[in-house]
């Protein structure tokens, strides 16, 4: 997979082949496993080629074996492994409209057609990935030297030339819900903590409300990209939903 990873102890740590997260992604020798503390991905090397390669489970077994898939459990042992499912897209716009990257939201569906649940909801991961320049119906499943730029870029541009509010939130569906609503949203890629200085630098002169999830890692990410925009933004406020609003 052309990874280059630097022995620290049993394990190789690196740049993330999915997210491109520095010092983020390690493999342990002993264990055989992997992970990577920004993009979420972890798992055994059967794990690692259905992250990459965006293929499901025997496809990822014929490919690191060169055999037939083996043979999984019927229903009625109830061991079938849920199937990867892409539930959502997200597309990051640059100034001219042009997509950058896109991040899939991917849920895991039961042979029943339920979804695993985590926390009372949807378990989920999520992929990043970047348009293949030789081939545009395509992709390629990282972000490796793309440009981080704020979801809905576009619009927020526009509303700061109009002098209008900017809503940070966490996750793109809630700024797709802010933008239902006839507000300009953004988020970063990632999550929590995810927030850059060059993103920052897009909301130059804006004013900005911060809108935090309810829960630490929320408020924590909020702060964070607050103190981020101090000297850049025009004008910083937050606003603190009621608790059945805050996490949707």
């Amino acid at each position: 997979m052309g990874l280059k990873l630097q022995r620290v102890g049993l394990e190789r740590v690196g740049a993330c082949p999915k997210c491109g997260g520095d010092d983020r992604f390690a493999i342990n020798t002993k264990k055989q496993v992997f992970n990577c503390r920004g993009c979420g991905i972890c798992g055994d090397v059967i794990q690692l080629v259905e992250d990459l390669d965006g293929v499901d489970f025997n496809a990822a077994c014929t490919q690191l074996t060169g055999q037939p898939p083996p043979k999984t459990k019927n229903r009625a042992g109830g061991n079938d492994t849920p199937n990867k499912v892409v539930v959502a897209t997200f597309e990051y716009l640059d100034e001219a409209g042009n997509i950058v990257f896109a991040v899939d939201r991917v849920e895991f569906q039961k042979v029943d057609g339920t979804f695993v649940l985590k926390d009372g909801k949807h378990d989920k991961i999520f992929w990043q990935k970047r348009p293949d320049p030789d081939r545009p119906d395509k992709w390629i499943p990282n972000v490796t030297g793309v440009r981080m730029v704020p979801y809905r870029l576009p619009e927020v541009l526009e509303a700061i030339a109009a002098d209008h509010l900017i809503f940070v939130v966490e996750g793109e569906p809630k700024a797709d819900l802010l933008s239902s609503w006839s507000c300009t949203a953004t988020c970063c890629a990632g999550g929590a903590k995810k927030w850059r200085p060059e993103h920052s630098e897009f909301l130059r002169n804006a004013d900005v409300v911060l809108l935090p999830d309810n829960d630490d890692a929320g408020r924590q990410h909020i702060n964070g990209v607050g103190a981020a925009l101090l000297g850049i933004a025009k004008s910083i406020r937050v606003l603190v939903l009621a608790a059945q609003l805050c996490n949707r």
